[in-house]
């Protein structure tokens, strides 16, 4: 498909789908991020040990881990793709908790700081067969992340 998008309006693609990402991970919102998984995800956590889930698991995963956030914050990111249905997103984030962890080592408001990739199968579900390369908001909302590998570490500070 990329080949018929051209690779220009392809970054602009994987660009505006991060940003949206993006805030909606900020907005540290359960219903706000699951908008962009397909109802046939499979996801993988590695660094949390947890594989294979579906929308289900994915969605009870994203409502526990936000539950202890006070925020969330996207401090650098980056996509690569040569394809819009195969996508690495690097980034760094950082995190704050709303509490205390001491088996971990975290402090109530302690910002924490990771590192961590996201690859990510992406397959167009909006009107029509394909997408059309409008990179509106509107318009990239069609796709829908069909498999995702999550790996993340502490990142040092």
């Amino acid at each position: 498909m990329a080949s018929k998008i051209g690779q220009e309006n392809l970054q602009k693609l994987l660009e505006a789908r991060t940003t949206l990402l993006e805030k909606a991970f900020e907005a540290v919102d359960v219903d706000q991020v699951m908008a962009w998984q397909s109802k046939g995800i499979r996801f993988d956590d590695v660094s949390l040990g947890k594989f294979d889930m579906d929308y289900a698991a994915l969605e009870a995963m994203c409502t526990e881990n936000f539950s202890h956030m006070t925020s969330l914050r996207v401090v650098k990111s980056t996509t690569s793709g040569n394809t819009p249905e195969f996508v690495t997103w690097e980034m760094d984030i950082e995190i704050v908790n709303k509490e205390d962890e001491p088996a971990l080592g975290i402090r109530k408001g302690q910002p924490i700081p990771l590192k961590g990739i996201a690859v990510q199968w992406w397959r167009w579900e909006g009107e029509g067969n394909e997408w059309d390369g409008d990179v509106s908001e509107k318009g990239v909302r069609g796709w829908e992340v069909l498999k995702e590998n999550d790996y993340f570490i502490p990142a040092r500070t």
